[in-house]
């Protein structure tokens, strides 16, 4: 596949070498690798704040992603990771950060209409990195966004896309 690209890239249409189509070819291939090293350094900076939570009742589990909000322990998630889709909370919440850490956490806030919630662990020894915030406000059409997150439980997942 990848040499049906590169032949259609570096010869014009009666398949003939042009080498305009080449130095077209150099800059994507240019472009497509800084948007991967840009994704990858975000990753860097952005991943420690972020979390891996496990909520559980009984014999049911859930779980899902957060952000670090502050030094003191405070996590926002989603009101559907820690009440496993129901009205009650989950009886155990736990939250493992970046580095490994695996604490308890409590529900210090929910709010079902905004599909929020707050969670709280105990920040005593860490050296916890609470998330920046952009403005939405200045994001365009076209612009690439980056999201971080714990999908199905899968830590540290990131995906790229455009604002549409």
């Amino acid at each position: 596949m990848l040499d049906f690209v590169v032949d259609v890239v570096l010869s014009d249409f009666d398949g003939e070498f042009d080498l305009f189509y080449f130095d077209r070819f150099l800059l994507f291939l240019g472009l497509f690798l800084l948007f991967f090293l840009l994704v990858a350094e975000f990753a860097k900076k952005v991943l420690p704040s972020t979390v891996t939570i496990v909520a559980s009742n009984g014999s049911s589990s859930g779980g899902g992603s957060g952000v670090i909000l502050d030094k003191e322990g405070h996590i926002l998630t989603n009101h559907h990771v820690v009440t496993l889709e129901s009205s009650r909370e989950a009886s155990t919440i736990e939250v493992r950060l970046s580095d490994g850490t695996v604490r308890t956490a409590t529900v210090v806030g929910l709010d079902s209409a905004a599909d929020l919630a707050v969670l709280k662990i105990n920040p005593s020894g860490l050296d916890l990195q609470p998330i920046t915030w952009g403005d939405s406000s200045k994001l365009v059409s076209g612009e690439v966004v980056v999201a971080l997150g714990a999908p199905y439980r899968r830590s540290e997942s990131v995906t790229s896309g455009v604002v549409s």
